[in-house]
């Protein structure tokens, strides 16, 4: 089984060979996912800890490293200046998001399409029965708040 988090990091490397090392060795995949980690740290440290990370993997992970590196954190200048990278770390670094327990997902939109899918229990309900269960739902939801409120 894969890792889907192999496959936003690293999605062209699949060619190389990556996705059948990363499956069949475990050291290879705990290494995977320090740089996946790179996503949970303080944003303000993530480029000192990307350096690090990088001085530590040998020479099996480079072209992961320079993918990561060019698109997630931007390439090192010969004048030790970083260009911009495709995507910014204040947009994938999900640090903030985490502690102060933001949703990261739709999940509850997606729970909900599907709770609203099995109350129709049919693509294209009638007027009625769409208002008629439409009610119905509004009044459980308001129960559910109330059991919420009381404890």
């Amino acid at each position: 089984m894969s890792d889907p988090s192999l496959s936003r990091v690293t999605p062209r490397d699949h060619s190389l060979g990556y996705q059948t090392q990363y499956q069949n060795d475990s050291i290879f995949a705990h290494n995977i996912h320090k740089i996946a980690a790179l996503a949970f740290i303080h944003p303000d440290v993530v480029i000192n800890a990307f350096e690090r990370l990088f001085s530590s993997l040998g020479d099996d992970y480079e072209d992961i490293i320079d993918y990561f590196g060019e698109t997630y954190i931007g390439r090192l200048r010969p004048n030790q200046t970083r260009r911009q990278p495709k995507f910014a770390i204040d947009f994938w670094n999900t640090y903030h998001r985490t502690t102060e327990a933001v949703m990261r997902t739709n999940n509850a939109a997606e729970a909900y399409h599907r709770r609203i899918g099995s109350v129709f229990q049919c693509l294209h309900p009638t007027p009625d029965s769409f208002l008629e269960k439409l009610i119905k739902e509004e009044n459980a939801t308001h129960m559910d708040i109330l059991h919420i409120n009381a404890g």
